[in-house]
């Protein structure tokens, strides 16, 4: 459901921006099996400034199978992208089975200059 909200605004949405998830109100409503299709629907419901509300909701087939709100905030991607430079850290843990395992580790967020 995330990713149809991020789907939904995206033609909308000026050069140099991208969208970034802020808050999800979902109620997972039923199971669905594995490997049967799923559709997410997203409907942008509210505009805030740079926040977006959207109403999303889950089928399977005829099954609703979740629904909820899904709050995202509109940033610039060159700003996102070097606040992401300063603050996370990838790290690379090679077990003894030499394959390669990356863990993203990201910093609890906090505002600049609070």
């Amino acid at each position: 459901m995330e990713t149809a909200t991020s789907l939904a605004i995206q033609p909308a949405l000026a050069p140099g921006t991208l969208t970034v998830g802020t808050h999800i109100e979902v109620d997972h409503l039923k199971a669905a099996p594995a490997g049967v299709t799923v559709v997410a629907k997203a409907t942008l419901v509210e505009i805030n400034g740079r926040r977006l509300i959207f109403e999303v909701e889950a089928k399977s087939g005829d099954a609703l199978i979740g629904r909820g709100r899904i709050f995202r905030a509109i940033v610039r991607s060159r700003a996102l992208y070097e606040y992401y430079c300063r603050k996370t850290y990838l790290v690379i843990n090679r077990p003894a089975s030499l394959a390669s395992e990356v863990v993203f580790v990201a910093p609890a967020f906090r505002r600049e200059g609070v």
